[in-house]
């Protein structure tokens, strides 16, 4: 699997909890790609960042994001 930092058109945002957030402008994750859709890319979120490169959380998780959602992706060297 690939560690990835994805910069996505949109931000992410969650709902329906105490700590529910949106984010302003984009959203950048560090994360490891664990498997490549048709539709969609499914990932292990290590941090997700402001478009500011300010950290939003680390808690990981697992998401599956539209490819239509991210931008561009930057491979990260081991």
């Amino acid at each position: 699997m690939d560690d990835v930092t994805l910069y996505l058109r949109t931000a992410l945002f969650s709902t329906g909890s105490a700590d529910a957030h949106v984010p302003p402008g984009a959203v950048i994750v560090d994360c490891r790609v664990l498997e490549r859709q048709q539709g969609a890319l499914v990932i292990l979120v290590k941090a997700l960042k402001s478009e500011r490169g300010k950290v939003i959380s680390e808690q990981a998780s697992v998401l599956e994001i539209p490819w239509s959602k991210i931008d561009h992706i930057a491979r990260i060297s081991a």
